[in-house]
């Protein structure tokens, strides 16, 4: 047996994992009857076909689907027309003749469909490991070989690979699947935190946002009332990832949030994560990291505080809506690929208007940052109704509530902190 030592390169080269009596009975199967396409669609892009042929017929069918057309013989044999190095239009036609009938029934078609993308991440995982043998070779140090192995096998095992991505990779419905489907929102927290969505919880400035969101990651963990007034059905996995308090704060305040419910912090052992460092969102390796967290520990909900520190360097681009989206983009991948509602714990604007205007209501135009509150789909807005009253560490806020699911709420949270020398 070869070893993995002596495995070359040249015998990588020689034994790619490929399909190709699959590839050709999913094209099969589309031809004959094109209603399996969207199914197709939502596993396999054009790079997932190792046979170069059926990568031209299979990006020819989806430029059919793409313009509206019927998936039909002959104007499939227009598309090939000139791609394939065939002689004439006739061999074309035979071509996809024999392709339509590749399989008696499209029944299979999501069968075969699997194993082409099977065969498809092996070749990714094959090619991830014949550049760590080159790099190692060409003398990358170990520690960068690691981290290197650690990004992309994480896009391996979450099918974002260096493959193109296909524009119609997308779940679709008809009007009766969307009318009949029963599709109820779960809320994690009754008409605040809603479940598989992202959202913020956003404070006019020094307003509580972080023990707000400590209250919130305590109430889910434990199944008790978040802000002691919002049922939680029922307790899930929770994480809190702060950058601003550290550990001897996020210690303090939830401890007090516990003796606030007559519990202790280590009532919700096993169910709430605390990480006192920042994540940066906008690199590449750290959203896989924090996809593979939420995953391997089974999380519906985490907090990200502050906002600010977890996008280091986006000054320069916090008001402009569209490179905001763009950053915002792979949470919302994220949030649909693991069904982990992601919480963003952010600061609002502080050009308020002086005097009584100050103490008015937040709203969503408050909210630093362009995209912040076009992103979320849910809300928490925390203001000032007067000011803090620092004898006694007493907030007296508004708190604002709303989400694209329909909840909506504007309500006063008082809030007696009490201060750090106050006897236990």
């Amino acid at each position: 047996m070869t070893s993995l030592a002596q495995t070359t390169l040249e015998q990588l080269d020689a034994m790619p994992p490929c399909d190709k009596q699959a590839e050709q009975a999913v094209l099969g199967s589309i031809l004959l009857a094109p209603a399996v396409f969207d199914d197709v669609c939502n596993v396999l892009v054009e790079c997932d076909f190792y046979d170069e042929q059926n990568q031209h017929v299979y990006r020819a069918l989806l430029e059919l689907k793409r313009e509206g057309n019927p998936i039909d013989p002959m104007l499939l044999v227009d598309k090939l027309d000139g791609r394939l190095d065939y002689d004439g239009r006739g061999q074309i036609a035979a071509l996809v003749a024999e392709l339509g009938q590749a399989v008696p029934t499209a029944a299979n078609a999501g069968h075969y469909a699997g194993l082409i993308k099977e065969a498809s991440d092996k070749r990714q995982a094959h090619n991830l490991f014949a550049e760590l043998y080159e790099n190692s070779r060409n003398g990358k140090p170990l520690d960068e070989l690691l981290a290197d192995a650690q990004h992309d096998i994480g896009e391996l095992i979450h099918g974002v690979g260096s493959g193109e991505k296909n524009p119609l990779q997308r779940e679709s419905l008809t009007a009766v699947q969307l009318d009949e489907g029963q599709f109820d929102q779960r809320y994690l927290a009754q008409d605040v935190i809603p479940a598989a969505q992202g959202g913020v919880m956003s404070e006019v400035f020094k307003t509580l946002k972080t023990s707000a969101a400590a209250d919130g990651a305590f109430s889910l963990a434990t199944g008790t009332r978040f802000l002691g007034v919002f049922d939680v059905p029922t307790p899930v996995r929770t994480a809190f990832v702060s950058a601003e308090s550290g550990k001897p704060t996020l210690q303090e305040t939830f401890r007090r949030v516990a003796a606030g419910r007559g519990m202790e912090l280590g009532d919700a052992l096993g169910s709430l994560l605390v990480v006192p460092t920042a994540i940066n969102l906008t690199d590449a390796k750290a959203l896989t990291w924090l996809e593979q967290f939420i995953e391997s520990n089974e999380l519906e909900c985490i907090f990200l505080d502050p906002l600010y520190q977890m996008f280091p360097g986006a000054a320069s681009t916090a008001q402009n809506l569209y490179s905001m989206g763009t950053n915002l983009a792979p949470i919302t991948e994220i949030i649909a690929r693991t069904g982990c509602s992601i919480i963003l714990v952010h600061h609002n604007r502080k050009n308020r208007p002086t005097g009584e205007g100050q103490f008015a209501p937040p709203t969503l135009a408050d909210i630093a940052m362009s995209g912040v509150a076009e992103w979320s789909r849910f809300w928490l807005l925390l203001g000032a109704r007067r000011p803090w009253e620092p004898n006694t560490g007493s907030h007296w806020l508004h708190m604002v509530i709303g989400g694209s699911a329909g909840h909506a709420s504007n309500s006063h949270l008082d809030v007696i902190e009490g201060r750090r020398s106050d006897p236990d």
